[in-house]
Order: C-alpha cells, then sequence, then structure tokens
C-alpha cells in the first residue's frame, strides 16, 4: 500500500503510474489525483483560448474601441491627460501608405497605434492620429536632425 500525497489516502501500488526514478518505483500521486489535476488544468487552458479568440475578434471587430481603451489605460499608468471619446481609422497608414488593420495578437508593420503629436500633451482628440505600428515606432526615437542624415545618407548610397 501507498499513500498519495494529494488526496492522503493508501492506495494498492496499481493505482499509481510507474516512475522508475522514484525509491519505490511508483508516482507520489495516485492515477485519479492525477487524472483530475489534468483535467481541471484542460479546462482552464480551453478556458483561455476561448478568452484569447474572443479577445482577437474584439480586437477586429472594434478597433476604434479597443485602440481608445488601451490609450486610457497607458495614459492612467503614466498619469498623462486623456480626453479621447472617439478617434477615425483610416484605411491605409497617412505616413508610409501601407494598409491599416488589427493583427492576430501580434504587432505587424501594419497594425493601427495611436499617435501622440506631441507626446507632452496627453491623448487629446486634436493631438491623436492612426498610423500604423511600424511608422510610430520609426517616430518614437528619432529626431528631425536623425531623420535628415538618414535621408541624406540614403541618396548618396543608393545612387
Amino acid at each position: 500500500m501507498i499513500r498519495c500525497t494529494k488526496c492522503d489516502l493508501y492506495k494498492m501500488e496499481s493505482e499509481f503510474h510507474i516512475d522508475r526514478r522514484r525509491k519505490n518505483g511508483r508516482t507520489a500521486s495516485c492515477k485519479a489525483c492525477v487524472k483530475s489535476r489534468s483535467s481541471k488544468y484542460n479546462q482552464t487552458q480551453r478556458a483561455k483560448q476561448l478568452h484569447n479568440s474572443r479577445e482577437k475578434q474584439y480586437r477586429r471587430d472594434d478597433q476604434e474601441s479597443y485602440l481608445i481603451k488601451n490609450a486610457e489605460s497607458r495614459a492612467r499608468r503614466l498619469g498623462i491627460m486623456f480626453s479621447l471619446e472617439k478617434i477615425e481609422i483610416p484605411e491605409f497608414c497617412p505616413v508610409l501608405g501601407i494598409p491599416l488593420g488589427m493583427g492576430d495578437g501580434r504587432v505587424q508593420d501594419g497594425s493601427s497605434t495611436i499617435d501622440r503629436i506631441d507626446p507632452t500633451l496627453g491623448y487629446t482628440p486634436e493631438n491623436c492620429r492612426v498610423i500604423s505600428w511600424r511608422a510610430n515606432k520609426i517616430k518614437s526615437d528619432v529626431t528631425l536632425e536623425e531623420m535628415k542624415k538618414i535621408r541624406d545618407y540614403m541618396k548618396r548610397e543608393m545612387v
């Protein structure tokens, strides 16, 4: 007889899985406890998958609400002003001209993002535009002087 560490009952040796690494050659938990734990884990995983698929569908169906909700959360976290109620999402990125859309949970070059024209002013209707993730990333930490240098370099080297 072996005591199961999960249900704390003594059971026959045949009610435990074989585990050659252990002294007695059997697992510490009985087959019934392992099955119960596995079943609970699988239910949790299915619930997570369902939630994720609903979230992806929500992002695709209502991009505007999704972008605004995330911007509001960022504003709260950063302690900056937020007064967006509505924002227009163009079909193409006004900076790069690539099609805008929402990915499948992963950021892509054409993913829609809210750009704060002047980062110090916060999320206000007159300060925000929707552009592609790629354009926003490029714009995020480059100065006008650096952009001019890159342009000049490309003109010289791409002849």
